[in-house]
């Protein structure tokens, strides 16, 4: 596959292309840089189509709904003595946080405060709400692939799968960082193979490859609607059952943008 982010999609009598752009999710602000030719196609289109709408007030509760556990909940039973001491004695000595307030939370929730902590930058960004700021600048459509339950189905539903995931993580500590730091670099590189094989060894979505058979029928409809800026993470890009493959399978002319 061609190392590329930016994508044309033409073909099948559509009056306009539309575009499909591979996002790294959480990204530190110096190196947000888009790729060339990135400003023109996104001008060009009329309709931005992320993942999920993470906006809305139903997205939010969905969220809440995963992270936080029902009254009387206590996180610390979802451990056994020995890890949970290590991960209170971690969160206090290098996060400056309290277990005794996080207890209502479920171990998914300490595992998403773990994951910002292997960020090189502790503020990192979201590309996907640095699109949506550009999109509503230049009063683009906004619209979603899946409903933010969809993605959620994806993140492990047992306290104690979840906990082992949260000690997994723990135990990386400098690894993950190196993690972080490889995958950023095949992102720069614009390598969405290795992002694609490297999210698999990673243990990245497992339902990845069947959200993106679920999406093609939306993407197919939304192309037909005039030209669209469809962005999802680059992972979703590559494999024989990535989105450029599947288009292409269904009659598209997908090909790299190259513009310097």
């Amino acid at each position: 596959m061609d190392k590329a982010l930016l994508w044309e999609i033409k073909g099948k009598n559509i009056k306009a292309p539309s575009y499909l752009f591979g996002t790294f999710h959480l990204i530190c602000k110096e190196d947000l840089n888009y790729p060339p030719g990135m400003t023109e196609a996104f001008s060009r289109c009329k309709t931005l189509v992320l993942e999920n709408d993470f906006e809305g007030d139903s997205s939010k509760q969905a969220v809440l709904s995963q992270l936080i556990g029902p009254e009387g909940y206590a996180v610390r039973n979802a451990f056994n003595s020995l890890n949970y001491e290590r991960l209170s004695r971690y969160f206090e000595d290098s996060m400056n946080l309290d277990m005794d307030r996080l207890q209502k939370f479920r171990p998914s929730a300490l595992y998403v405060l773990l994951y910002r902590k292997v960020s090189p930058c502790p503020n990192a960004l979201s590309m996907e709400r640095e699109l949506l700021k550009s999109a509503s600048e230049k009063g683009l459509t906004l619209k979603a692939m899946e409903p933010t339950t969809a993605v959620l189905s994806g993140i492990s539903q047992t306290d104690s799968t979840q906990a082992a995931e949260v000690i997994q993580l723990l135990d990386q500590g400098t690894q993950g960082k190196k993690m972080y730091d490889s995958m950023l670099l095949h992102y720069k590189q614009e390598d969405i193979s290795e992002l694609y094989q490297a999210s698999k060894r990673n243990g990245g979505n497992t339902n990845l490859e069947d959200r993106n058979e679920n999406w093609i029928p939306r993407m197919e409809d939304q192309i037909k609607q005039g030209p669209t800026f469809f962005a999802v993470g680059a992972a979703h890009l590559d494999g024989n059952k990535g989105l450029i493959m599947l288009l292409r399978q269904k009659g598209y002319i997908v090909k790299p943008v190259r513009k310097k």
